[in-house]
């Protein structure tokens, strides 16, 4: 992140995941993108989680509570990011209800 605000110093905003996932996708698909964002340039987490994944690629909630039991202090840290994205769901959730028509005009599939 620190990288990208230095390089890009008049940016606002900065995702980082949806270039790489764009790329994964055929061109000729149709794509939406909305995303929400609930850190700053200065936060760091309080964990590597690229570590403690699992084979498909999720969070290992065990290795993740083993590491938790034997440094605790990362637990603050935690209850943070998890207060953050709970935050980030809810704006999420609020903007795609706002744009349930323009969606659905769009690509057809909203449900209700």
């Amino acid at each position: 992140k620190k990288a990208f605000a230095e390089k890009h110093p008049a940016s606002p905003v900065a995702d980082l995941e949806t270039e790489a996932f764009l790329e994964a996708i055929p061109p000729e698909s149709d794509r939406l993108v909305l995303r929400v964002v609930s850190d700053s340039v200065g936060t760091d987490l309080p964990l590597d989680f690229g570590a403690f994944t699992t084979d498909q690629g999720f969070p290992d909630v065990r290795a993740i509570g083993l590491k938790v039991m034997t440094r605790p202090h990362l637990l603050p840290g935690l209850l943070r990011l998890g207060r953050e994205a709970g935050l980030a769901t809810r704006m999420l959730a609020r903007e795609l209800e706002s744009q349930r028509e323009l969606l659905w005009n769009c690509h057809g599939t909203v449900s209700e």
